[in-house]
């Protein structure tokens, strides 16, 4: 393939298209978007979904305040379970 891409002119296609996949902002996920990759979020209600919204925007805050990490790790599973108990 390297070698038709070299006779065709177009190795400079396959350089732009590995830097583009290797580029770690492509797959960056901005803190207050976090929510979207939450298994289970679409048995949620608005005001369930509000409140992953808003604990995603808490990630950013503290983020933006460079206060030490708190890690808390919680299965999509029960955070789903959560927000619905709390309605």
């Amino acid at each position: 393939m390297l070698q038709k891409l070299t006779e065709l002119g177009r190795i400079d296609w396959l350089k732009h298209d590995f830097a583009e996949l290797t580029n770690p902002a492509h797959y960056a996920v901005a803190p207050e978007k976090a929510w979207f990759k939450i298994k289970g979020k679409n048995k949620l209600t608005g005001k369930q979904l509000s409140i992953i919204q808003t604990l995603g925007g808490m990630a950013r805050k503290n983020r933006a305040s460079r206060r030490p990490p708190k890690k808390l790790a919680v299965r999509d599973e029960l955070l789903v379970r959560s927000c619905q108990a709390a309605t």
